[in-house]
């Protein structure tokens, strides 16, 4: 079984590479991972998902799309 973490936007920076209004707009349009309420202050994001999404990015070479 694979164990799920969650992800935090500084994380989300750094393994992406996207700033954190870029990443604000593609959760706006629906296209990243929503958010997982955590706290009433806090936001997390599943790391399979994430994950997934990084991947579905790469091509073969491991070059970004």
């Amino acid at each position: 079984m694979k164990v799920i973490k969650f992800y935090r936007m500084p994380e989300l920076r750094q393994l992406t590479g996207l700033s954190q209004s870029g990443l604000y707009k593609l959760i706006r349009e629906g296209k990243f991972p929503k958010g997982v309420k955590l706290t009433s202050r806090a936001t997390g994001y599943r790391s399979d998902l994430v994950d997934s999404w990084i991947g579905e990015r790469m091509n073969q070479d491991g070059s970004v799309r």
